[in-house]
């Protein structure tokens, strides 16, 4: 629903107060005004619309989101978290797949992914910001946007008691086996 500054809001209120008082005085022929007349006759700049602001994304909350697995669980939130990270350790090297050129030119680092974890534990807005390269970078990107696709969402980061949006920052490391790289010094 389309809400109007005050002033118009005042303007079109007057309007419709006035005619209903008069009303009684005109004569049954005359053309009546409705809302969509009104706004048609007033210029389109001057008709200010209200639209939702967009929450805020939290850097730092009181309570963290956690990746999913570990709720249910009995134990503390610190218990709780240290399972998170053991398991969003364990999907992501479960399911990672280093990639061909990088294995082929020895290619190890950390590439650094941020997404948002939105209030109903959901991810959006995914963004690799360190990529060390040889399609390292689409690998990481692929692992994120996997997690939208698990049975459970992210447990959403709190402020205050209640859940809000939260930027989350994940190193994802890669790292040949020793015996990738002597095979490789040996050739």
């Amino acid at each position: 629903m389309k809400k109007y500054n005050l002033i118009h809001t005042f303007i079109l209120s007057s309007f419709f107060i006035c005619s209903f008082f008069t009303s009684s005085f005109v004569h049954a022929n005359s053309i009546s005004l409705d809302e969509s007349f009104l706004l048609d006759t007033i210029p389109e700049q001057e008709i200010e619309i209200f639209e939702e602001k967009e929450e805020p994304i939290f850097m730092l909350v009181q309570e963290g989101p956690r990746f999913p697995g570990c709720e249910d669980m009995e134990g503390s939130k610190k218990e709780k978290e240290s399972c998170a990270k053991e398991r969003l350790n364990k999907f992501i090297y479960e399911n990672l797949k280093y990639p061909v050129e990088a294995r082929k030119n020895n290619i190890e680092g950390e590439n650094v992914i941020q997404f948002v974890v939105e209030k109903d534990g959901s991810i959006s807005n995914i963004d690799l910001i360190r990529d060390i390269g040889d399609g390292c970078g689409e690998e990481s990107l692929r692992i994120v946007e996997e997690m939208k696709n698990l049975p459970e969402k992210w447990t959403p980061g709190k402020q205050r008691g209640r859940a809000v949006r939260v930027k989350y920052t994940l190193p994802v490391k890669f790292k040949l086996d020793d015996r990738h790289i002597k095979k490789k010094r040996r050739n």
